[in-house]
């Protein structure tokens, strides 16, 4: 249960919260979790389920699909990628 309370807020505040303001927590977030990441790839899945996760909506019922699509998984991981680039300085 915590770790889906944990996903949920991690994956709205770094794919969902456009607050230009919060622009620098979330970057620094994102980076934090790369690094985290990086240095223990058992954490694979975690990090995967963190970019495949998708709000569940009061729409879909109990049974419904709340799946993301792929270009929604390809933006987030180019938001990823933006945020991983700009800490090495990518070309």
């Amino acid at each position: 249960m915590a770790f889906t309370l944990v996903l949920h807020h991690l994956s709205s505040f770094v794919f969902l919260l456009h607050a230009s303001g919060k622009l620098l927590l979330q970057n620094k977030l994102v980076k934090s979790l790369l690094r985290d990441y990086s240095r223990q790839r058992q954490d694979e899945r975690m990090m995967f389920d963190l970019i495949r996760y998708n709000k569940p909506s009061q729409m879909h019922d109990q049974e419904g699909d709340s799946s993301l699509d792929q270009s929604n998984i390809d933006k987030r991981f180019e938001i990823l990628t933006e945020v991983h680039c700009d800490r090495l300085n990518c070309i």
